[in-house]
C-alpha cells in the first residue's frame, strides 16, 4: 500500500465545516430544470442528487473466508480491488456529472475512508490515509471550477483488519454525506440545522471467529427555498437482508422524516421501485407514508435502473437491473425534470471503469407558491 499520511486542508476543514453548518446559513443558487413551471415562478427549484460512489471493492470474500489465512487473502483480494477501481480516477468522471448539472444539494453514500498502518500492542486503529473519498472528490469539483461543502457526515462501518504476516493493519470506514453548493447567492437557498443518526436496527455478520455489526444510517439538513422550507434527507438502508431493511426505514420515517416541513428523501434505499420490477416491500413502506417517487411521476414506463455495475467495473455494457436509488418527496413540490447518470457507456473513465457501480439520479423540483404541505406531524 501507499503511504498518503499528510492531513489536507480540507480534511480538517470538514470537521470545522460540519460543526460550523448549523450557525451559518450556505448560500446555495437557483438550480436548471428542464423547464420553466406554467405559472412563471421558474426560480423556485431546487436540484438534487443521489450518489452511492462504491466502496471500491465487494466486500463478500472477507464474510466467505471460514479460516484466518482464507481471511487474510480475502483482504488482500480487497485491497486489491480497491487499487484496480481507482477511485481517484472514477472521481473525475462523477464530478463531471456534477459538473453537467449542478445540483444544489447531493446526498452521498459509501464515501469511504480507506486507512493503514503498523500493527500496535494496544490495539490502536490505524490512521494513514491510503484513500479519503470525500477529499478526492471535492479536489476535483475545485479541479471543474465547483465549489461544494460537506454540511452533514456520519460515520457507519469502520472496522481494521491486522495482518500479523506484514506488521500492517487496513482500515475501511463507511460514511454518509450531504454536500451543498457554496458558491452562489444566500438569497437564493439557505440551509440549517445539519443532522446525522444511525439506525438501532443493524445486519449482524460473521467474521471467522467473531460477529460484527454492520451500521447504516441517514444524514439531513433544513433548506428554505425564498422562503419555503423543506428537509433534504439522505439515507443508505441495508443492502443484503429485508428483515433489516424494513425496521431501518421504520425508524427514519419515525425519526428524522417525521417533520413539519416538507421532505425530499434521497439515497440507496435498496429495495426496488417501479417500474421494470415489482416494488420492494421497502419501498411500499415509503411510498405508504406518503412519498412520492419523482421518477415515476417524470417518467412512468421508463426502467430508470440505477444497480448494478460488475465490482470491477470494467463491464462493456451496463449491467443495471434494478431501480434502487430514489428520490422521493412529501409536500408541495412539482417534478421539472428527473435523469439518471453513470448508465451510458459514454461516461466511463479512460481506462474504462464506470463511475460507481451504482448510477446516481438528479432531480429537479419546482415549489410552487402558497400551497399547503397536505400534512401535519409533530416537529422536529
Amino acid at each position: 500500500m501507499g503511504d498518503n499520511t499528510a492531513v489536507t486542508k480540507r480534511a480538517r476543514a470538514l470537521v470545522v465545516g460540519i460543526l460550523l453548518a448549523a450557525l451559518v446559513a450556505i448560500a446555495i443558487g437557483p438550480a436548471a430544470s428542464q423547464g420553466p413551471p406554467e405559472d412563471g415562478e421558474h426560480e423556485r427549484t431546487v436540484t438534487v442528487m443521489t450518489r452511492n460512489l462504491y466502496l471500491g471493492a465487494s466486500l463478500s470474500p472477507l464474510f466467505e473466508a471460514e479460516t484466518p489465512n482464507e481471511l487474510l487473502k480475502a483482504v488482500d483480494e480487497v485491497w486489491r480491488q480497491v487499487l484496480a477501481t481507482n477511485f481517484p480516477e472514477r472521481a473525475g468522471a462523477l464530478a463531471d456529472e456534477i459538473a453537467d448539472h449542478r445540483p444544489d444539494l447531493v446526498g452521498l453514500q459509501e464515501v469511504t475512508l480507506w486507512r493503514s498502518g503498523p500493527i500496535t500492542t494496544t490495539e490502536q486503529y490505524v490512521e494513514e490515509v491510503e484513500f479519503d473519498f470525500l477529499d478526492i472528490l471535492l479536489d476535483a469539483l475545485a479541479d471543474r471550477g465547483l465549489a461544494y461543502d460537506p454540511v452533514a457526515s456520519v460515520n457507519l462501518l469502520d472496522e481494521q483488519l491486522d495482518n500479523p504476516l506484514t506488521g500492517r493493519a487496513l482500515r475501511m470506514t463507511d460514511r454518509g454525506v450531504v454536500l451543498a453548493r457554496a458558491d452562489v447567492r444566500t438569497a437564493d437557498l439557505k440551509l440549517a440545522n445539519p443532522q446525522s443518526g444511525t439506525f438501532t436496527t443493524s445486519l449482524e455478520l460473521p467474521l471467522v471467529d467473531e460477529t460484527i455489526s454492520v451500521p447504516r444510517g441517514w444524514t439531513s439538513v433544513d433548506a428554505k427555498v425564498r422562503g419555503k422550507q423543506f428537509r433534504f434527507l439522505n439515507t443508505h438502508l441495508e443492502a443484503f437482508e429485508p428483515e433489516v431493511r424494513f425496521p431501518q426505514a421504520t425508524e427514519l420515517l419515525a425519526g428524522p422524516a417525521d417533520t413539519d416541513l416538507p421532505v425530499v428523501l434521497v439515497g440507496d434505499v435498496n429495495s426496488p421501485g417501479p417500474p421494470g420490477h415489482t416494488p420492494g416491500k421497502t419501498y411500499e413502506l415509503l411510498t405508504d407514508a406518503g412519498f412520492v417517487d419523482a421518477w415515476t411521476l417524470d417518467q412512468p414506463g421508463a426502467d430508470g435502473f440505477t444497480c448494478c455495475h460488475d465490482p470491477d467495473l470494467m463491464n462493456d455494457e451496463p449491467t443495471l437491473g434494478l431501480r434502487i436509488d430514489v428520490a422521493l418527496f412529501r409536500g408541495p413540490f412539482d417534478v421539472a425534470g428527473t435523469a439518471i447518470v453513470g448508465a451510458d457507456p459514454a461516461e466511463r473513465t479512460a481506462s474504462g471503469l464506470w463511475p460507481s457501480d451504482h448510477a446516481g439520479a438528479i432531480t429537479t423540483l419546482f415549489i410552487p407558491p402558497d400551497r399547503p404541505s397536505g400534512r401535519a406531524a409533530p416537529g422536529r
